[in-house]
């Protein structure tokens, strides 16, 4: 650790962390925006002398084989019934956000049959 190659914890809010804040929000300006992407610039750079980064390319040599391996397993039940019942076909095109719980959709398909 090197203290205060950052400045102060104020000056640091007021130079990167708040100019990148305000960057990120829904509603920015365009110069907030560019505020904010210049100041993670400058904060880039300066970090840049303590970071090392490293590609693929060069430590490929020491990263270990990939290796794949391919599990089966058997479905839940819940999920037999949602992928084979016919129906409840209607709650496959569901968004996930809107998906029942498993409760709800093992009631309707009982009511079904």
């Amino acid at each position: 650790a090197i203290p205060g190659c950052l400045g102060s914890l104020a000056g640091f809010k007021n130079r990167f962390s708040d100019p990148i804040e305000h960057g990120h929000k829904h509603t920015v300006t365009k110069r907030a925006l560019a505020e904010g992407r210049k100041a993670v610039q400058d904060l880039a750079k300066r970090l840049s002398r303590w970071f090392l980064r490293r590609t693929k390319a060069l430590i490929s040599d020491q990263l270990p084989k990939k290796d794949d391996r391919v599990v089966y397993c058997s479905l839940t039940d819940f999920q037999r019934t949602v992928r084979c019942d016919p129906s409840v076909a209607e709650l496959r095109k569901v968004s996930l956000w809107e998906w029942p719980s498993t409760k709800e959709v093992l009631l309707q398909t009982e009511r079904r049959r």
